[in-house]
């Protein structure tokens, strides 16, 4: 390994302007540590980003046997394939190396591993239950994070980056970011539901063995998340037409 030559300011610097809660709180002061370890090496973004899905491959496996010991292993695995990925672009970003295509990887390889920790999922209630029809739960799950990444698009199309974010001021989350005292901005990125959330959703369901718990996380929670994205594109598209 090669003596890093970045300080504190560029790791600090590395991170993304939004991040969610659990990147905050848990998911970005793991993968400071591993991306100091990986900057040393001679692995690009890219190939982290594709060795994160790895990780998570025989993570899901083990969720899908739905066996108490397996499911541990499964928690672990997965909350490491997205600490991993939390290091791709960090390693991108101090190497100068971002990229279309690394961000195109990233997000295609991020929809392939939800589909496959969903029907991990299924498979595993079946194996607890019994029930053939518990691979529902996977429609359920996969359903509403499919919905959530088109609500997320659709906001892009109808505002442009970054626009719904700062509109949001104007609003509720304006009033209840002025009575918590933090910027709208910041408290929308609490609020988020983002990867970082649901991924750690499936890792404790996995550890506590409470699958239904996940299901019940993406049945209502994430259901809700995306009904108020469009929403509130809804409400600022009325106001914008009103003031035109």
């Amino acid at each position: 390994m090669h003596k890093s030559p970045y300080t504190a300011a560029d790791f600090k610097a590395s991170k993304p302007a939004v991040m969610g809660p659990v990147e905050v709180l848990f998911n970005r002061r793991l993968s400071t540590l591993l991306t100091r370890l990986l900057v040393r090496t001679p692995l690009s973004p890219n190939q982290v980003t594709v060795l994160s899905f790895l990780v998570l491959l025989p993570g899901a496996y083990l969720l899908s046997t739905g066996e108490r010991l397996a499911l541990i292993g499964a928690g672990l695995l997965i909350q490491l394939s997205f600490t991993l990925v939390c290091c791709d672009g960090e390693l991108a970003r101090l190497r100068g190396l971002s990229s279309p295509l690394g961000a195109w990887l990233d997000g295609l390889l991020d929809r392939i591993a939800e589909l496959v920790l969903c029907l991990a999922l299924g498979r595993a209630l079946e194996h607890q239950s019994g029930d053939p029809h518990a691979y529902l739960y996977s429609f359920v799950a996969f359903a509403s994070l499919a919905m959530t990444h088109i609500a997320t698009l659709m906001t892009a199309a109808a505002f442009g980056k970054g626009q719904l974010a700062e509109s949001a001021g104007r609003g509720l989350m304006g009033r209840l970011a002025r009575l918590v005292r933090v910027s709208p901005l910041k408290l929308r990125n609490y609020l988020r539901s983002g990867i970082d959330v649901y991924l750690m959703v499936f890792a404790l369901g996995a550890v506590f063995d409470h699958l239904i718990g996940v299901v019940y996380y993406f049945a209502i929670v994430q259901n809700l998340y995306w009904l108020a994205i469009v929403s509130m594109v809804v409400r600022q598209k009325k106001e914008g037409s009103h003031g035109a």
